[in-house]
């Protein structure tokens, strides 16, 4: 799907969370079942420091897919970044028990 690449593209090489963003959106209107939408979307809130959005977008993520390690880490991260960092532990173990780990 050409929302999911430009998305990816104007996050990870040109810095445009912005335009991330408005893919992603677009992407998830097509795809609401797609949990990897949810996790690209949420990590690029982390990136625009909205860590309760991030927050919500892993959790849909989850519910649609839990056995994504890199997920629960990510999850993990922006929990830290807003203080709750009882919840972002038990992200951390749960993304190890997936063996994933940073």
């Amino acid at each position: 799907m050409a929302y999911i690449k430009l998305g990816k593209v104007h996050h990870l090489i040109l810095d445009n969370p912005d335009a991330a963003m408005e893919n992603y959106n677009r992407a998830v209107k097509l795809r609401p079942d797609d949990a990897q939408l949810y996790f690209f979307r949420g990590n690029v809130l982390v990136m625009m420091g909205s860590y309760e959005a991030a927050i919500a977008d892993y959790d849909l993520s989850i519910e649609l897919k839990s056995d994504e390690g890199q997920v629960y880490y990510w999850r993990g991260m922006a929990r830290e970044n807003s203080g709750d960092y009882s919840g972002a532990q038990q992200d951390y173990e749960a993304a190890e028990s997936y063996s994933y780990s940073q």
